[in-house]
């Protein structure tokens, strides 16, 4: 989950090579990875340009891989980046993309009832309501299927 993903940017299409490969290796074929992001206005993204700046990375996943935007209602802001999987998650300051600057970050490994929390935030919304539903804070704008 990154609020500021950006497939345009070379700093995230480099990093998510790295992250896909990474998948790839330790992860069983046919697992479900799935990018959150904030539907922003001022950095759009379409389909074809996730398959176009992600290509590469995208050659050789062999996982079901989906795009997910949202939009906030105003009652909480999305700013904070996860990596979340059913039995873990983990907190990244700065981002998942690579930094343009030599500083650094931390990473911290959340609770289990904060990674709970988050894993329900947005797996409940897709699943049990579908497109177009609201829990607080936020309604999911659209789905982008890449990988099935």
């Amino acid at each position: 989950m990154d609020p500021y993903f950006n497939p345009k940017k070379s700093r995230y299409s480099r990093a998510f090579y790295t992250y896909f490969s990474t998948v790839n290796a330790y992860v069983q074929p046919r697992a479900i990875v799935e990018i959150h992001t904030r539907k922003r206005d001022d950095a759009p993204f379409s389909e074809s340009d996730l398959k176009n700046y992600l290509g590469r990375a995208l050659q050789c996943f062999r996982h079901k891989l989906t795009v997910f935007r949202w939009k906030e209602n105003g009652n909480e802001e999305m700013h904070a980046r996860y990596v979340l999987t059913p039995k873990v998650g983990i907190s990244i300051d700065r981002g998942l993309d690579e930094s343009d600057s030599s500083a650094t970050t931390d990473v911290n490994l959340l609770k289990e009832k904060q990674r709970a929390d988050r894993w329900r935030q947005y797996d409940r919304l897709k699943q049990e309501e579908g497109v177009g539903s609201s829990l607080p804070g936020f309604t999911l704008a659209d789905e982008i299927p890449l990988r099935s």
